[in-house]
Protein backbone atom coordinates (compact mmCIF):
# COMPACT_ATOMS: atom_id res chain seq x y z
CA UNK A 1 0.00 0.00 0.00
CA UNK A 2 3.15 2.10 0.40
CA UNK A 3 2.63 3.45 3.71
CA UNK A 4 5.26 4.01 6.15
CA UNK A 5 5.19 1.78 9.46
CA UNK A 6 4.22 3.75 12.76
CA UNK A 7 4.62 2.67 16.48
CA UNK A 8 1.49 3.01 18.68
CA UNK A 9 2.77 3.59 22.37
CA UNK A 10 -1.02 2.46 23.76
CA UNK A 11 -0.71 -0.42 21.99
CA UNK A 12 2.85 -1.43 22.91
CA UNK A 13 1.56 -0.62 26.74
CA UNK A 14 -1.49 -2.99 26.25
CA UNK A 15 1.16 -5.58 25.21
CA UNK A 16 3.27 -4.96 28.02
CA UNK A 17 0.09 -5.59 30.54
CA UNK A 18 -1.35 -8.80 28.82
CA UNK A 19 2.84 -9.85 29.05
CA UNK A 20 2.81 -9.37 32.87
CA UNK A 21 -0.44 -11.06 33.64
CA UNK A 22 1.29 -14.13 32.67
CA UNK A 23 4.37 -13.12 34.32
CA UNK A 24 6.37 -12.75 31.33
CA UNK A 25 8.22 -10.21 29.31
CA UNK A 26 7.40 -9.26 25.99
CA UNK A 27 10.26 -9.36 22.92
CA UNK A 28 11.59 -7.33 20.55
CA UNK A 29 9.30 -9.11 17.85
CA UNK A 30 6.91 -8.38 20.16
CA UNK A 31 7.25 -5.00 20.22
CA UNK A 32 6.37 -4.62 16.06
CA UNK A 33 3.46 -5.88 16.89
CA UNK A 34 2.62 -2.06 18.05
CA UNK A 35 2.95 -0.90 14.78
CA UNK A 36 0.81 -0.35 11.81
CA UNK A 37 0.56 1.09 8.72
CA UNK A 38 0.16 4.79 8.77
CA UNK A 39 -3.33 6.08 9.18
CA UNK A 40 -4.45 2.39 9.97
CA UNK A 41 -7.61 1.84 12.89
CA UNK A 42 -6.30 -0.36 15.56
CA UNK A 43 -8.67 -3.63 16.78
CA UNK A 44 -7.78 -4.30 20.57
CA UNK A 45 -6.74 -8.62 20.74
CA UNK A 46 -8.39 -9.02 24.13
CA UNK A 47 -7.25 -12.77 23.47
CA UNK A 48 -3.89 -12.49 22.22
CA UNK A 49 -1.00 -9.95 21.88
CA UNK A 50 -1.03 -8.62 18.20
CA UNK A 51 -3.81 -6.26 17.88
CA UNK A 52 -5.65 -6.30 13.94
CA UNK A 53 -6.31 -3.12 12.40
CA UNK A 54 -7.96 -1.89 8.99
CA UNK A 55 -6.52 0.63 6.45
CA UNK A 56 -9.48 2.37 3.83
CA UNK A 57 -7.53 2.20 1.03
CA UNK A 58 -9.32 3.56 -2.24
CA UNK A 59 -13.09 2.77 -2.31
CA UNK A 60 -12.23 -0.35 -0.26
CA UNK A 61 -10.62 -1.75 3.35
CA UNK A 62 -8.06 -3.71 4.08
CA UNK A 63 -8.15 -5.95 7.22
CA UNK A 64 -5.62 -7.59 9.21
CA UNK A 65 -6.28 -10.22 11.68
CA UNK A 66 -3.91 -12.85 13.44
CA UNK A 67 -3.71 -15.95 12.18
CA UNK A 68 -4.38 -18.00 15.30
CA UNK A 69 -8.02 -19.21 14.94
CA UNK A 70 -9.40 -17.89 18.54
CA UNK A 71 -8.10 -14.42 18.08
CA UNK A 72 -8.92 -13.99 14.31
CA UNK A 73 -12.82 -14.54 15.14
CA UNK A 74 -12.19 -12.49 18.05
CA UNK A 75 -10.99 -9.59 16.24
CA UNK A 76 -13.43 -10.52 13.03
CA UNK A 77 -16.25 -10.55 15.35
CA UNK A 78 -15.48 -7.61 17.36
CA UNK A 79 -13.99 -5.62 14.77
CA UNK A 80 -14.15 -6.36 11.47
CA UNK A 81 -17.72 -7.06 10.95
CA UNK A 82 -18.71 -3.73 12.91
CA UNK A 83 -17.13 -1.98 11.34
CA UNK A 84 -17.95 -3.51 7.89
CA UNK A 85 -21.77 -2.80 8.69
CA UNK A 86 -21.54 0.72 9.28
CA UNK A 87 -19.25 1.63 6.80
CA UNK A 88 -20.69 -0.62 4.01
CA UNK A 89 -24.49 -0.85 5.23
CA UNK A 90 -26.58 -3.22 6.08
CA UNK A 91 -26.96 -4.55 2.51
CA UNK A 92 -23.68 -6.66 2.66
CA UNK A 93 -24.84 -10.19 3.07
CA UNK A 94 -22.98 -12.78 0.61
CA UNK A 95 -23.39 -16.51 0.18
CA UNK A 96 -21.88 -18.86 -1.81
CA UNK A 97 -22.38 -22.31 -2.80
CA UNK A 98 -19.98 -24.55 -4.45
CA UNK A 99 -21.35 -27.41 -7.09
CA UNK A 100 -18.49 -30.52 -8.21
CA UNK A 101 -18.38 -31.37 -11.46
CA UNK A 102 -16.56 -34.57 -13.37
CA UNK A 103 -16.47 -36.23 -16.38
CA UNK A 104 -16.92 -32.96 -18.42
CA UNK A 105 -14.56 -30.69 -19.44
CA UNK A 106 -14.29 -26.73 -18.29
CA UNK A 107 -14.89 -25.55 -22.16
CA UNK A 108 -18.02 -27.38 -22.60
CA UNK A 109 -19.29 -26.24 -18.81
CA UNK A 110 -18.90 -22.70 -20.03
CA UNK A 111 -20.65 -23.25 -23.08
CA UNK A 112 -23.38 -24.54 -21.13
CA UNK A 113 -23.91 -21.46 -18.62
CA UNK A 114 -21.87 -19.29 -20.51
CA UNK A 115 -25.18 -16.77 -19.74
CA UNK A 116 -24.98 -17.00 -16.50
CA UNK A 117 -21.32 -16.32 -16.00
CA UNK A 118 -21.77 -12.53 -17.27
CA UNK A 119 -24.52 -12.26 -14.84
CA UNK A 120 -23.53 -9.48 -12.15
CA UNK A 121 -25.50 -10.84 -9.17
CA UNK A 122 -25.64 -13.69 -8.50
CA UNK A 123 -22.75 -14.36 -10.31
CA UNK A 124 -20.90 -18.04 -11.55
CA UNK A 125 -17.53 -18.85 -11.68
CA UNK A 126 -15.69 -21.63 -12.84
CA UNK A 127 -12.42 -23.71 -11.04
CA UNK A 128 -10.57 -26.39 -12.81
CA UNK A 129 -8.86 -28.94 -11.01
CA UNK A 130 -7.02 -31.98 -11.77
CA UNK A 131 -9.83 -34.54 -13.29
CA UNK A 132 -13.39 -31.90 -11.67
CA UNK A 133 -14.50 -28.85 -12.04
CA UNK A 134 -16.00 -26.22 -9.53
CA UNK A 135 -18.94 -23.72 -10.26
CA UNK A 136 -18.91 -21.33 -7.48
CA UNK A 137 -22.65 -19.55 -7.25
CA UNK A 138 -21.82 -16.40 -5.06
CA UNK A 139 -25.24 -13.90 -4.06
CA UNK A 140 -25.02 -10.78 -2.58
CA UNK A 141 -28.22 -9.29 -0.76
CA UNK A 142 -29.80 -7.61 1.60
CA UNK A 143 -30.91 -10.27 4.09
CA UNK A 144 -29.69 -13.94 4.50
CA UNK A 145 -32.54 -15.49 3.63
CA UNK A 146 -32.82 -13.13 0.52
CA UNK A 147 -29.38 -14.05 -0.44
CA UNK A 148 -30.73 -18.04 -0.19
CA UNK A 149 -33.26 -17.70 -2.12
CA UNK A 150 -31.37 -16.11 -4.94
CA UNK A 151 -28.72 -19.17 -4.70
CA UNK A 152 -31.05 -21.59 -5.05
CA UNK A 153 -32.73 -20.28 -7.98
CA UNK A 154 -28.97 -20.06 -9.67
CA UNK A 155 -28.53 -23.27 -8.94
CA UNK A 156 -31.78 -24.92 -10.09
CA UNK A 157 -30.51 -23.30 -13.08
CA UNK A 158 -27.33 -24.58 -13.32
CA UNK A 159 -28.18 -28.19 -12.24
CA UNK A 160 -31.06 -28.23 -14.87
CA UNK A 161 -28.42 -27.45 -17.55
CA UNK A 162 -25.64 -29.52 -16.29
CA UNK A 163 -27.62 -32.61 -14.86
CA UNK A 164 -26.25 -35.67 -13.43
CA UNK A 165 -22.36 -34.46 -14.00
CA UNK A 166 -22.58 -32.87 -11.07
CA UNK A 167 -21.75 -35.30 -8.33
CA UNK A 168 -21.78 -32.95 -5.35
CA UNK A 169 -21.45 -29.42 -3.55
CA UNK A 170 -19.69 -28.20 -1.03
CA UNK A 171 -17.86 -30.02 1.03
CA UNK A 172 -18.63 -33.28 -0.42
CA UNK A 173 -16.35 -35.51 -2.90
CA UNK A 174 -15.93 -37.41 -5.79
CA UNK A 175 -15.49 -40.45 -3.58
CA UNK A 176 -18.34 -40.18 -1.04
CA UNK A 177 -20.39 -39.46 -3.84
CA UNK A 178 -19.39 -43.06 -5.62
CA UNK A 179 -19.52 -44.71 -2.07
CA UNK A 180 -23.38 -43.67 -1.74
CA UNK A 181 -24.37 -44.45 -5.13
CA UNK A 182 -22.92 -48.44 -4.32
CA UNK A 183 -24.68 -48.47 -1.21
CA UNK A 184 -27.58 -47.33 -3.18
CA UNK A 185 -27.42 -50.21 -5.30
CA UNK A 186 -26.67 -52.35 -2.41
CA UNK A 187 -22.93 -53.09 -3.82
CA UNK A 188 -19.24 -53.77 -2.58
CA UNK A 189 -15.86 -52.34 -4.34
CA UNK A 190 -12.57 -53.53 -3.97
CA UNK A 191 -9.20 -50.99 -5.94
CA UNK A 192 -6.11 -51.62 -7.38
CA UNK A 193 -3.63 -49.57 -8.05
CA UNK A 194 -0.27 -48.80 -9.21
CA UNK A 195 2.06 -45.35 -9.11
CA UNK A 196 -0.84 -43.50 -7.33
CA UNK A 197 0.76 -43.38 -3.75
CA UNK A 198 -2.23 -45.03 -2.57
CA UNK A 199 -3.95 -42.00 -3.04
CA UNK A 200 -7.03 -43.94 -4.40
CA UNK A 201 -7.27 -46.40 -1.57
CA UNK A 202 -7.52 -43.43 1.18
CA UNK A 203 -10.02 -41.54 -0.45
CA UNK A 204 -12.31 -44.45 -0.03
CA UNK A 205 -11.40 -45.53 3.54
CA UNK A 206 -13.34 -45.15 6.21
CA UNK A 207 -16.43 -43.91 4.56
CA UNK A 208 -18.92 -46.71 4.99
CA UNK A 209 -19.21 -50.61 4.19
CA UNK A 210 -19.11 -50.07 0.09
CA UNK A 211 -15.40 -50.16 0.27
CA UNK A 212 -14.51 -53.33 1.10
CA UNK A 213 -9.97 -53.54 0.19
CA UNK A 214 -7.60 -52.44 -1.55
CA UNK A 215 -4.25 -53.73 -2.65
CA UNK A 216 -1.41 -51.62 -3.93
CA UNK A 217 0.76 -53.36 -6.56
CA UNK A 218 3.95 -53.21 -6.54
CA UNK A 219 5.97 -55.56 -9.27
CA UNK A 220 5.23 -56.10 -12.66
CA UNK A 221 3.61 -59.63 -12.84
CA UNK A 222 4.83 -60.75 -16.50
CA UNK A 223 1.74 -62.34 -18.71
CA UNK A 224 -1.13 -60.78 -16.27
CA UNK A 225 -2.63 -57.68 -17.57
CA UNK A 226 -4.49 -55.20 -15.25
CA UNK A 227 -8.29 -56.39 -15.91
CA UNK A 228 -6.33 -59.72 -15.18
CA UNK A 229 -5.50 -58.76 -11.45
CA UNK A 230 -9.08 -57.04 -11.34
CA UNK A 231 -10.54 -60.30 -12.23
CA UNK A 232 -8.05 -62.22 -9.69
CA UNK A 233 -8.72 -59.49 -6.71
CA UNK A 234 -12.69 -59.70 -7.05
CA UNK A 235 -12.66 -63.34 -6.41
CA UNK A 236 -9.91 -62.90 -3.28
CA UNK A 237 -12.60 -60.91 -1.39
CA UNK A 238 -14.89 -61.08 -2.43
CA UNK A 239 -16.38 -57.82 -4.53
CA UNK A 240 -19.11 -56.85 -6.79
CA UNK A 241 -16.79 -54.41 -8.69
CA UNK A 242 -12.77 -53.83 -8.47
CA UNK A 243 -11.58 -50.99 -9.67
CA UNK A 244 -8.04 -51.12 -11.52
CA UNK A 245 -5.88 -48.08 -11.90
CA UNK A 246 -2.59 -47.76 -13.03
CA UNK A 247 -0.59 -44.38 -13.62
CA UNK A 248 2.58 -44.85 -16.08
CA UNK A 249 5.29 -41.84 -15.17
CA UNK A 250 7.64 -41.23 -18.46
CA UNK A 251 9.69 -37.60 -19.15
CA UNK A 252 7.04 -35.43 -20.02
CA UNK A 253 3.39 -36.66 -19.48
CA UNK A 254 2.21 -39.48 -17.74
CA UNK A 255 -0.61 -42.16 -19.08
CA UNK A 256 -3.20 -44.06 -16.81
CA UNK A 257 -4.60 -47.33 -17.28
CA UNK A 258 -8.47 -47.74 -16.02
CA UNK A 259 -10.22 -51.24 -15.29
CA UNK A 260 -13.22 -51.70 -14.22
CA UNK A 261 -14.69 -54.96 -13.62
CA UNK A 262 -18.11 -56.00 -12.44
CA UNK A 263 -21.71 -55.13 -13.49
CA UNK A 264 -21.74 -58.16 -15.96
CA UNK A 265 -19.10 -56.89 -17.84
CA UNK A 266 -15.20 -54.92 -17.89
CA UNK A 267 -14.54 -51.71 -19.19
CA UNK A 268 -11.28 -50.46 -19.65
CA UNK A 269 -9.60 -47.04 -20.75
CA UNK A 270 -6.64 -45.61 -21.26
CA UNK A 271 -5.73 -41.77 -21.46
CA UNK A 272 -2.82 -39.57 -21.22
CA UNK A 273 -2.08 -36.36 -19.06
CA UNK A 274 0.46 -33.60 -19.43
CA UNK A 275 0.51 -32.00 -15.85
CA UNK A 276 2.69 -31.97 -13.13
CA UNK A 277 3.74 -35.65 -11.55
CA UNK A 278 1.36 -34.88 -8.56
CA UNK A 279 -1.62 -33.47 -10.46
CA UNK A 280 -1.36 -36.40 -12.66
CA UNK A 281 -1.92 -38.36 -9.22
CA UNK A 282 -5.44 -36.29 -8.40
CA UNK A 283 -6.25 -36.39 -12.01
CA UNK A 284 -5.97 -40.46 -12.35
CA UNK A 285 -8.02 -40.85 -9.54
CA UNK A 286 -10.40 -38.74 -10.19
CA UNK A 287 -11.21 -39.98 -13.90
CA UNK A 288 -11.09 -43.67 -12.32
CA UNK A 289 -14.09 -42.64 -9.65
CA UNK A 290 -15.53 -40.51 -12.16
CA UNK A 291 -15.36 -43.28 -14.77
CA UNK A 292 -17.48 -46.16 -11.88
CA UNK A 293 -19.89 -43.21 -11.15
CA UNK A 294 -20.62 -42.81 -14.73
CA UNK A 295 -21.14 -46.63 -15.63
CA UNK A 296 -23.10 -47.11 -11.99
CA UNK A 297 -25.64 -44.40 -13.10
CA UNK A 298 -25.57 -46.11 -16.39
CA UNK A 299 -26.75 -49.35 -14.70
CA UNK A 300 -31.10 -49.79 -15.39
CA UNK A 301 -32.07 -51.37 -11.77
CA UNK A 302 -30.24 -51.70 -8.50
CA UNK A 303 -27.98 -54.37 -8.31
CA UNK A 304 -28.15 -57.20 -5.89
CA UNK A 305 -24.29 -57.54 -3.89
CA UNK A 306 -22.37 -61.40 -3.40
CA UNK A 307 -24.52 -63.09 -0.93
CA UNK A 308 -27.92 -60.93 -0.87
CA UNK A 309 -30.92 -62.42 -0.44
CA UNK A 310 -33.49 -61.83 -2.86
Amino acid sequence: MGLELVFHQELWIQIQERFARFKRKPSENNRRQAELPQGAIAIPNAVGTAPGFLVEHGDGVVAAMPGVPSEMRYILEHGILPYIHDRFGKGAVIRTRILHIAGIGESLIDEKIADLERQANPTVGLAAHAGTVDVRLTAKAPSPAQAAVMLAELEAQVRQRLGDWIFGADGETLASAVLAQLATQNLTLAVIEKGLESTLIQSLTGQGSAFVGGELLQTESPGISLSDEAARYAKELPADLVLAVELHSHQTSQQVELVLVGLGHTVSSSLSYGGSSQQAIDWAVNLALSMLRRELMSSHRPLESKGATK
